[in-house]
This record gives C-alpha cells, sequence and structure tokens, in this order.
C-alpha cells in the first residue's frame, strides 16, 4: 500500500489535487496521512515515512514556498535531496473564499482564521477590512475547521470550497481579488526513491 501524504486537515487544496492528480488509481492501494505542516510533510517523506508527498511550492504572487519556521525554500530542498524526485505537477488558481457560518452577515465579522500565505495574497482585501482581528493557521482548511469548532458568527475564514464543504460552511458572495488577478499555486507530487 502507498503511503501519500498532503497538508490537512480534510478540505485542503492539497487533498483536492492529490485526490485530482490520482483519482484514477484504485483507492485501495492509498494510505493517506495528512500532516498540520509542510516541512513536517517533507521531512516524512525524506525520512521515508511515507511514499509519495502531495504539496504546493510555488505561488504567482509570493515566489517559491519557505518553511515558516526556517525560512528555507521548499523547492531549493526538494531539488537538492537526491532522492527525491517529482512525479507530476499541477498549477492551478487560488479558489479561495470568505467563509462564515450558515445565516452569518458579512457585518458581523470580527475575526478572520486563514493561512500565512492567502494573509499575503489577501492583502488589499485585508486592509478594507482592517478592523478584523487576524488569526492565523498552519492551512486554510484548518482556519475553516477552527470556524466549525468555534461555531460564532463574528468569525470567518479565507479557504476554500472544498473545505467549506467538509466544515459546513457558507461562502459570502465577496471577491478576496481583482478579477484577473487571482493567484496561481503550483503543486507537485514527490516521491521518496
Amino acid at each position: 500500500m502507498t503511503k501519500i501524504g498532503y497538508l490537512g486537515p480534510s478540505g485542503s487544496l492539497s487533498e483536492s489535487i492529490c485526490f485530482e492528480l490520482y483519482a484514477n488509481s484504485t483507492p485501495a492501494k492509498f494510505e493517506y496521512h495528512l500532516f498540520e505542516h509542510l516541512s513536517h510533510l517533507l521531512e516524512a517523506l525524506c525520512q521515508k515515512k511515507i511514499d509519495l508527498a502531495v504539496m504546493p511550492v510555488w505561488n504567482s504572487k509570493l515566489g517559491y514556498l519557505r518553511n515558516h519556521f526556517t525560512q528555507e525554500v521548499f523547492w531549493d530542498k526538494i531539488q537538492a535531496t537526491s532522492h527525491l524526485k517529482v512525479l507530476q505537477e499541477k498549477t492551478v488558481m487560488m479558489p479561495f473564499l470568505l467563509l462564515g457560518l450558515p445565516k452569518a452577515t458579512l457585518d458581523e465579522i470580527a475575526h478572520i482564521h486563514l493561512n500565512e500565505y492567502s494573509h499575503k495574497l489577501c492583502q488589499t482585501f485585508l486592509d478594507a477590512h482592517a478592523h478584523w482581528k487576524i488569526h492565523t493557521h498552519a492551512s486554510s482548511s484548518k482556519a475553516a475547521q477552527t470556524i466549525q469548532k468555534l461555531n460564532d458568527s463574528q468569525h470567518a475564514a479565507i479557504a476554500t470550497l472544498d473545505a467549506a464543504r467538509q466544515y459546513g460552511l457558507t461562502a459570502f458572495k465577496t471577491p478576496l481579488f481583482e478579477a484577473g488577478d487571482e493567484p496561481l499555486m503550483r503543486f507537485i507530487a514527490i516521491s521518496s526513491v
């Protein structure tokens, strides 16, 4: 059984890309492992605790993604590690949305939950709502999961539609990016050979 790792919890864009890349494979062939941080995911692959990792490595607005603990560029580490091999890659438009509890209104929001990348990507939107208190999480799906657990309409998250479905949230009809200015994210599937 092949062990595949990706950034979790469920509802993450990494999970969606993982399932898309391996949709034609027999699900019984895979054992999925979710990681809270990209650095933990890459470390597990390097230590051969998993066989395959699906992870984002580049963003059209931010460039190559960095380990927020050490500031090391993930792509540099992957290229410098001789036993890692890129198997597939996929670039997608970032499908971030503003999510809240069903029946919540935009006027109620006082707290916004997001990951460090969406914080930077949505800076213009966040500047327009400077009164919101920002809470940073390791992933956008973790931010969405937190909204479900808090069950408070004053809290919202920036995450994907998959996260909204996973955690019973609703998307506000508020654009986070200017039309035509949506960022792209490059994902790779890598193995330890």
